[in-house]
C-alpha cells in the first residue's frame, strides 16, 4: 500500500522535508548503491503557484546530498515556456549551482521511444496501457 506523509511546514521547510524523509527511512535506506538521485520538479511556469517552491527544492536537495545522494533536477516546462527559463526566474537554476545539482532540461534533450513492459495495451487488456505514437 502506498504510504503519504503530510509535515507542516510552521517549523520551517528543513525541518518539514527531514521529517518527511525521516518517516520514509523507516521503510529501509533511500537511496541506491549508485546514489543517483533524479528530482522532477513542477516547473511549468514562472507564474506563483504554479511550480515547486525553490526553498523545497533546495531542502531537498541538502537533504539527500547529506545521505550522499548524487543530485539531478530535470523539468519539461509546458504553456508555451522554456525550461530553461523557468529554472533562471524561479531561482532552480541558482540553487542547483550552489549546491551542486546537474539540471536537465528535458525540453532540450532527445527524445526516444519507451516500451512499457509488464503490462499490456489497452488493445490486448481493457485495464491495460493506452498507448500512442507520436
Amino acid at each position: 500500500m502506498t504510504k503519504v506523509f503530510i509535515s507542516d511546514t510552521k517549523k520551517g521547510v528543513n525541518t518539514a522535508v527531514a521529517e518527511m524523509f525521516t518517516n520514509i527511512e523507516k521503510d529501509g535506506l533511500i537511496l541506491e548503491s549508485s546514489k543517483d538521485v533524479y528530482i522532477k520538479v513542477n516547473g511549468i511556469n514562472i507564474y506563483p503557484h504554479v511550480h515547486t517552491s525553490p526553498e523545497v527544492l533546495e531542502a531537498v536537495i541538502k537533504y539527500l546530498k547529506g545521505k550522499g545522494g548524487k543530485i539531478h533536477v530535470m523539468e519539461n516546462a509546458s504553456q508555451c515556456a522554456v525550461t530553461r527559463v523557468v529554472f533562471a526566474v524561479t531561482g532552480y537554476k541558482e540553487i542547483c549551482d550552489k549546491l551542486g545539482a546537474e539540471i536537465i532540461y528535458l525540453d532540450e534533450e532527445k527524445t526516444k521511444s519507451f516500451e512499457f513492459k509488464g503490462k499490456s495495451s489497452m488493445k490486448d487488456d481493457p485495464k491495460g496501457y493506452h498507448l500512442k505514437t507520436f
